[in-house]
């Protein structure tokens, strides 16, 4: 049995991960950083192929959010732990690092907050892993399960599990895995197939972590990807090309081969 703290952020997906990791024998606390909300509104002036685009990813990414990780709300997933509830302005203050300090944390895992930063990157230990939803290091930093249906290569989606140090999503990697493609998959359906995975396979983890972990420095930088990096237009090539069955395609045998080579803690 450890000390786990959890960092979530508010969204479905980022509830849902925790509440599996809840059942596992351990003491936890948690750290609740708000999110935006899940509709997207959309900017002026954009061509109609585009608002079209943008209307029917982010509605469908907030439908099946919905339909497979349910509704409940952060007080209720972490009821009767320690809690700290946060902004994005004081994820990273001296007062979530007083709570860090009082919990005393073995392992934390951190899945949908803003980056760690000073001060609270000092009063971490050293096994604070990232849920990233990427394969670092070829996909870093934000909307990293977007960016491999832009590039043609919906096999690079995936989850990495890695420590948190300050250069984003670069720290030693402790587990990663190829998210299953199956026919008639769209964008948003592997993403939840992403965090499905991720909850089930980070359960394992936590299970095994008395027979050691093992971490591997990342050899490569890849690309980060930021949130000013994406525009609209780039949805024209998942949905205007491919109708958002790009998946199809590559399993057809369309899109080439090649894939990931993963780090496996198990």
């Amino acid at each position: 049995m450890s000390r786990v703290l959890l960092f979530s952020g508010t969204h479905p997906r980022h509830l849902y991960l925790h509440s599996q990791l809840l059942a596992t024998p351990n003491d936890f606390a948690a750290v609740v950083m708000v999110r935006e909300g899940l509709d997207q509104e959309l900017p002026a002036r954009l061509s109609a192929i585009d608002a079209f685009n943008g209307e029917r990813h982010f509605k469908e990414r907030e439908r099946l959010e919905y339909l497979h990780f349910g509704s409940r709300k952060a007080d209720e997933v972490f009821a009767g732990l320690p809690l700290r509830n946060t902004t994005p302005n004081d994820l990273n203050s001296d007062d979530t690092c007083a709570f860090v300090r009082d919990f005393d944390p073995q392992v934390v895992i951190v899945f949908g907050t803003d980056l760690i930063r000073s001060p609270l990157m000092e009063v971490l230990p050293t096994d604070t892993i990232n849920v990233h939803l990427g394969i670092s290091p070829r996909y870093r930093g934000s909307a990293t399960l977007f960016w491999p249906f832009y590039f043609l290569e919906p096999q690079y989606a995936g989850v990495t599990f890695h420590r948190v140090i300050h250069e984003p999503d670069a720290g030693a990697v402790l587990h990663q895995f190829q998210t299953e493609l199956r026919s008639g998959d769209g964008i948003h359906d592997v993403g939840v197939r992403s965090v499905l995975q991720a909850a089930d396979e980070l359960v394992e983890i936590l299970l095994r972590r008395d027979e050691g972990w093992t971490f591997h420095v990342q050899r490569s930088t890849g690309k980060n990807f930021l949130s000013r990096d994406f525009r609209y237009e780039h949805l024209r090539v998942n949905y205007t090309l491919f109708g958002d069955r790009m998946v199809d395609a590559y399993l057809a045998g369309e899109l080439g081969e090649g894939g990931p080579s993963l780090v496996k803690a198990f």
